[in-house]
């Protein structure tokens, strides 16, 4: 499963406890980087209609593949270290692992 997917994912079941959303990555056992580059104009389409910047930050805060900010800034996709460094997260794959 993708992170970008993650990010989306909601619980239907009426025992969801956070109201379905976001689903927590309890475990990764295996993952895989992306090996594509992200392009700026591509990432804030994207960013613009399907993520949620808090749960992105949280996830790649809890596995220690990137130290995003807080806040998103979007003149920072002027920046191509930081439009790989999302892109990197956003398409990282988490391959045998548990959701809660």
């Amino acid at each position: 499963m993708k992170i970008l997917l993650h990010n989306m994912l909601r619980c239907k079941k009426d025992s969801c406890k956070t109201g379905g959303y976001p689903l927590t990555i309890v475990q990764a056992d295996e993952v895989e980087e992306s090996e594509t580059q992200g392009t700026a104009k591509g990432l804030a389409k994207t960013l613009e209609t399907r993520v949620d910047w808090p749960v992105l930050v949280a996830v790649a805060r809890q596995f220690g593949w990137a130290e995003l900010p807080e806040e998103f800034d979007e003149q920072r996709l002027q920046e191509e270290e930081f439009v790989q460094v999302v892109h990197g997260v956003l398409y990282r794959k988490v391959v045998e692992g548990k959701l809660k």
